[in-house]
């Protein structure tokens, strides 16, 4: 039989990343996800009524390098390589017209939208140039009024999609794919300022999260049959 692909969900307890490992615990796969609290992530396991996935579940702080390049060390020396990273990290406050945001808030959104992305490319894209395959998947900015969202919300992200676009330089010539999901529907991950935590998607918009996960899914084993820039939804 054939090795199992092996896939890295970042994110994975947040509602797309839910729906997307419901979808993928189908399949034959080793499934390593990360997320900031095991509990939830136990949560998430429990959940999944059947699973022919290997699953591994991994808690982490995204604020400390050191203990993420950790975890893929392990995850190397347990499966050998990684097939496709897919990071749904996204952290936005909502910020008043005219209003600035607080210093921990737009560091926390820069740590979090820029730096753990860059974090996790650097532990999965010089092994899948090296092997000449794999996938590495993000989420890019909301295509909304720059008075709708926090101003260091618009920046993490301008900073990530820069990034992400001399990135699709460099691998032009090699068979790794990375993408940017982009939403374009301004109900799609409107935050709300409620104890600082966010809110990504309203909890009536299955449909949507299918289309959503639908799209990841499709990407990740290629179906399209080339690469894949960046991609609109909503």
């Amino acid at each position: 039989m054939e090795e199992p692909k092996t896939i890295v969900i970042a994110g994975a307890c947040s509602d797309i990343g839910q729906c997307l490992v419901k979808r993928l615990s189908q399949k034959y796969l080793n499934l390593i996800l990360l997320d900031q609290s095991m509990s939830k992530l136990e949560e998430l396991k429990n959940s999944l009524e059947k699973s022919d996935a290997y699953l591994t579940l991994n808690a982490l702080d995204w604020n400390n390098k050191e203990e993420l390049d950790n975890i893929f060390e392990n995850i190397y020396d347990e499966f050998g390589n990684i097939n496709t990273l897919v990071s749904l990290l996204d952290r936005c406050y909502f910020s008043p017209s005219g209003s600035t945001d607080s210093a921990v808030e737009c560091a926390d959104m820069i740590n979090i939208n820029y730096l753990a992305n860059l974090a996790l490319v650097s532990n999965t894209l010089p092994v899948m140039l090296q092997e000449d395959q794999g996938n590495i998947i993000a989420l890019g900015e909301r295509m909304l009024s720059l008075n709708d969202f926090s101003k260091g919300y618009i920046a993490s992200k301008a900073a990530l999609s820069s990034y992400w676009r001399e990135l699709q330089r460099d691998c032009f010539s090699y068979n790794v794919q990375l993408a940017l999901v982009r939403f374009n529907d301004p109900t799609i991950f409107r935050p709300i300022n409620k104890e600082n935590k966010i809110k990504y998607i309203a909890q009536n918009q299955p449909a949507l999260l299918e289309q959503i996960a639908n799209m990841l899914d499709a990407i990740i084993f290629q179906i399209h049959g080339s690469k894949i820039n960046s991609i609109s939804l909503g």
